[in-house]
């Protein structure tokens, strides 16, 4: 096929493909849009034709509760006057009220008076509105809907009767009807512009509008209406005209013969263009191209236009002058080739010169091996070698396995790289190249050698660097995994000792880096002569060694932990110095399904637990400690969000007076209620969030809401009520506490000397110092200060004049002992001396008994909180003390 005829073919099937896309767009887009409007518009019908029934019903209702309302009416109700039915229930009055029946229903449910202009639909009316009517005691009853009876459905409105004042009691109720008739449909069509039908009793249709097509010019929307029983009371049908779609339709299909049209029209004249400026003109310079005759690249071909073909034209002309120039050239460039050759031959000689001098070596064998030729290098690598020799001569016996295998792969390859190694022990990197005949067959090879004895044991070295442990020389953390999975992989029964050193930060940060490495050293030689040569010992880094010992049983485990405490514990000299130290030993044996990361956490987890025993100790793995350490990361990660779940809660623990038995404030304790652990103790999630620093947020948690609590008590009360909270080391040493304490205090509104915070007697005596500084600011925000847990932390009578504090609280430790006839007074009545030497209020803690409390009182004790002067209770328990003056344990929190 021509170019014309294939330009006319490609624009008849463009013109086909536009026709078809622009009818799908119009079928996928158009048509559905208009579906949309279409039924969006019978959607609004329905809609608009209900709330007219709606409208309708409502305006009966009103009718209704006026009658109701009407002291005729409510008379009527007692005494049956006749001369009320004779002027009001009659025909003209339903006529003017437009309503077609009338029931008066007594509050016994019974029907007192039916009156309508059908009779003998009212009484099945009657029986349709038989509900229990004496149940609706709802004066303020009132109802409008519709109801299905008869195969008729009316308009219903119910009110109660009353009197027009509202005094006197309910005495019945009145029921309005208004039939639901064609004239009413007909006027509902009207408003609407819509054909609207009442279907009576219909139950085909759910509450949720249900269009169907009744024929191709209209639309029809139905839906269910419930009466007032709650049943469906019928169906209201809507009819709508599909006048949107048909025009939709007309304008698409106007819209899809006015573009055929127009692409019709273009596609002409594009042909016609096509034939008359392209396709002409190109027969003309085919033609004239034919009639080149060879050789005869001097031809001009001319045209009269402007164009592209105009410019194909001339370059038709230029490739001409060049092909004719090319032919000059090729004249010239014979002479420079036999020069080419010539020069090339004096290179090789030349390269053949360096390949005998080349660094690395070259030899040229036969494809059996035999050495046709070498370079220098080559015979000084493989010395004694020469000419006729087979290459593997002076290699050892796995290279000359891999030499004959490589020569043999070479009928496969066009190369193979080797590793080899010469009797004299030299190794060599060897690549093997093939040389081939025209048939593809190997004829000889070219092998090239390096030398790289000095690069692999540079690699060596490199390896077991990477392998071992700068310092001690041991096996590292990644050699000991490999090791020990190829163990367990064998199926061997293995265990493992971890090793930890006790306070090994100590000898760093006070003896220097310098005698902490000889001490680790000192321990590696230990460990490594208890190992012996069957052993395996390596360091995990830190202060952690690891041993692996094989098919263990449990005395041999607890021997080899014995004597790697007690190895640990004989002296060493460091650096002129005799250092004592101990060792934590987590011992763990293989289970079946571990693999070596497991197994290293079980006895790491082993480690831990014997360093919480109290160190210089061992301990073997056993599934309970992996079960708490399960306990304790679930609850560290549910701590974490407690406060945003709002888990996290506090209660209060009275402090009384022990003079006068009053009541003087609370100490604000911290709760957390796991939603599924339940109540979760403070001795267990105080220690994770001191560690995981969660106690920052808690305790600034716990000042603030304590604060706020007792601003909103101490308006309550008419005597001041103190709150007393507790202080962790976290918070004592972050910087800026003081800035909080004196925010939070400004927000509540809290008075700084109604707040007591707590620390402990052994966070005090560990950085006295510090302690001061603190607690001193502190002080200078009225704030007062309260040592906890007094007796128990060692503190000298010095420290405690130096920090400045408000009240000592007796550890509930001493108090226990106090109800025992041979009890040990001594350390209380000297604490309480000193109290009062200092001016410092006193408060003893874990009350419990009254004999208790009775003694400390006897003995100057200032005030006191325990079980037996109340339980820790909410803040709403605390409420109430005020206000009753008692503390009630019922609300214990």
């Amino acid at each position: 096929m021509r170019l014309h005829g294939k330009l006319m073919v490609g624009m008849l099937v463009a013109l086909l493909v536009s026709t078809l896309g622009i009818w799908m767009a119009i079928n996928a887009i158009i048509a559905p849009t208009y579906a949309d409007l279409e039924t969006q518009d019978a959607k609004k019908a329905s809609a608009v034709a209900l709330e007219t029934y709606r409208d309708i019903s409502r305006n009966l209702g009103d009718r209704t509760a006026d009658w109701a309302l009407w002291d005729d009416c409510y008379e009527f109700m007692k005494d049956r006057n006749k001369s009320f039915i004779e002027s009001n229930l009659n025909p003209e009055s339903f006529k003017s009220a437009r309503v077609d029946f009338i029931l008066f229903i007594g509050n016994d449910g019974k029907p007192v008076h039916l009156f309508s202009v059908e009779p003998l639909a009212l009484q099945k009316i009657a029986q349709d509105m038989a509900f229990p009517w004496p149940l609706h005691k709802d004066v303020s009853l009132r109802n409008t809907g519709f109801l299905a009876s008869g195969g008729q459905a009316y308009f219903v409105a119910v009110s109660q009767i009353h009197k027009s004042g509202g005094s006197a009691p309910s005495r019945g109720w009145l029921v309005m009807g208004r039939k639901i008739t064609h004239t009413t449909s007909t006027e509902l069509s009207q408003r609407t512009n819509s054909t609207t039908e009442w279907v009576v009793g219909s139950s085909e249709h759910s509450l949720i509008p249900v269009i169907g097509r009744t024929n191709p010019t209209s639309l029809s929307i139905s839906q269910a209406v419930l009466g007032l029983d709650g049943k469906p009371a019928g169906t209201l049908v809507v009819t709508v005209p599909r006048t949107t779609i048909l025009r939709g339709e007309q304008a698409s299909h106007v819209l899809l013969w006015t573009f055929i049209a127009l692409l019709l029209l273009t596609t002409l004249i594009l042909a016609y263009l096509a034939r008359h400026y392209v396709v002409d003109r190109l027969r003309r310079l085919e033609k004239r191209v034919s009639s080149v005759q060879p050789g005869e690249f001097y031809a001009e071909l001319d045209d009269d236009g402007k164009d592209e073909i105009s410019s194909l034209t001339g370059r038709v002309n230029e490739m001409f002058t060049k092909l004719h120039d090319y032919s000059t050239e090729l004249e010239v460039q014979k002479e420079h080739l036999e020069f080419e050759v010539h020069r090339r031959t004096e290179s090789l000689l030349q390269l053949n010169s360096v390949l005998a001098n080349a660094l690395d070596g070259i030899i040229h064998t036969s494809d059996r091996g035999e050495i046709v030729s070498m370079n220098q290098v080559a015979g000084r690598l493989l010395d004694p070698l020469t000419i006729g020799d087979r290459i593997c001569t002076n290699l050892d016996e796995q290279s000359r396995e891999a030499m004959s295998y490589g020569y043999a792969s070479l009928y496969r390859k066009d190369r193979v790289e080797l590793n080899l190694t010469s009797k004299t022990g030299r190794s060599f990197d060897a690549v093997l190249i093939p040389e081939r005949d025209t048939a593809g067959d190997v004829i000889s090879v070219h092998v090239f050698l390096q030398d790289v004895t000095e690069r692999d044991a540079l690699l060596r070295t490199v390896e077991h660097q990477a392998e071992h442990d700068d310092l001690t020389g041991l096996p590292n953390r990644r050699k000991f995994l490999n090791h020990l999975q190829n163990l367990m992989d064998d199926g061997v029964n293995v265990g493992l000792a971890f090793v930890d050193l006790d306070n090994f930060k100590y000898f760093n940060d006070s003896l220097g880096h310098s005698v902490g490495d000889s001490l680790l050293n000192e321990i590696a030689l230990r460990l490594s002569r208890l190992a012996g040569q069957n052993g395996f010992v390596a360091r995990l880094g830190g202060d952690e060694f690891i041993l692996i010992f094989q098919n263990p049983d449990m005395e041999v485990v607890d021997q080899l932990a014995r004597e790697v405490v007690e190895a640990v514990k004989e002296p060493i000299r460091a650096e002129g110095r005799e250092l004592y130290a101990t060792c934590s030993v987590g011992l763990a044996v293989r289970r079946e399904d571990s693999d070596a990361e497991s197994l290293l956490r079980d006895a790491d987890i082993a480690m831990y637990q014997a360093k919480q025993n109290g160190k210089a100790d061992y301990a073997i793995f056993d599934q309970s400690m992996n079960d708490r350490v399960v306990e304790r990361m679930e609850l560290e990660t549910g701590l974490r969000v407690a406060l945003e779940r709002e888990e996290i809660f506090l209660v209060y623990q009275p402090i009384m007076e022990l003079g006068s038995r009053s009541f003087s404030g609370v100490e604000a304790l911290i709760r957390w209620k796991h939603p599924e652990l339940g109540l979760i103790p403070p001795d267990k999630f105080i220690p994770i969030a001191e560690e995981t620093g969660l106690i920052l947020s808690l305790g600034k948690f716990a000042l603030k809401t304590a604060c706020q609590k007792a601003a909103e008590w101490n308006q309550l009360s008419r005597t001041p009520i103190g709150v007393q909270v507790n202080l962790s080391q976290r918070q004592i040493q972050t910087g800026g506490f003081a800035k909080v304490v004196e925010e939070t205090l400004k927000e509540t509104g809290l008075k700084p000397q109604l707040l007591t915070l707590e620390i402990t007697e052994s966070l005090a005596v560990a950085d006295v110092s510090l302690a001061i500084r603190m607690l001193q600011e502190l002080r200078d925000l009225g704030v007062k200060i309260a040592i906890d847990d007094f007796g128990t932390g060692f503190s000298s009578l010095s420290n405690l004049q130096r920090l400045p504090i408000d009240n000592v609280k007796i550890d509930r430790s001493f108090v226990h002992v106090l109800g025992h006839e041979k009890a040990p007074t001594a350390v209380i009545s000297a604490i309480l001396t000193l109290c009062r030497a200092l001016n410092l209020t006193v408060t003893g803690e874990g009350i419990e008994t009254e004999e208790q409390m009775m003694r400390l009182s006897a003995m100057g004790c200032d005030k006191g909180q325990g079980y037996l002067l109340g339980r820790p209770i909410s803040a709403e328990a605390v409420e109430t003390i005020l206000c009753n003056n008692k503390i009630d344990d019922s609300k214990a929190a």
